[in-house]
């Protein structure tokens, strides 16, 4: 193997170690060492938690958004409309994912 497949299946190796960590973050029931080599989850489908990942960013975003609205009723309508169509769009892109 050389240099530039070694650099690609760290960077491979990394981007799975952060998605294991924000799914477990969102998910406290999941812990790191279950999706370790030999742990009961490592075989988990990548899309299964990927759609974990995606629906609790998606709901995570829609209670921001909430805030956001409760917060912003006596504010300025230029500022809420602002934040409100950034997570508007993130939700939208995040439903798209889903």
């Amino acid at each position: 193997m050389d240099a530039l497949d070694r650099a690609r299946v760290n960077k491979a190796k990394q981007q799975w170690r952060e998605m294991v960590a924000e799914l477990c973050y969102f998910y406290p029931q999941y812990k790191i060492g279950e999706f370790a080599e030999g742990g009961e989850l490592e075989d988990m489908p990548i899309g299964d938690i990927e759609l974990l990942l995606n629906t609790a960013k998606k709901l995570y975003y829609q209670s921001k958004l909430d805030d956001l609205n409760v917060a912003a009723a006596a504010q300025s309508k230029k500022g809420y409309a602002k934040v409100n169509s950034a997570l508007q769009g993130i939700i939208k892109k995040l439903r798209a994912r889903i």
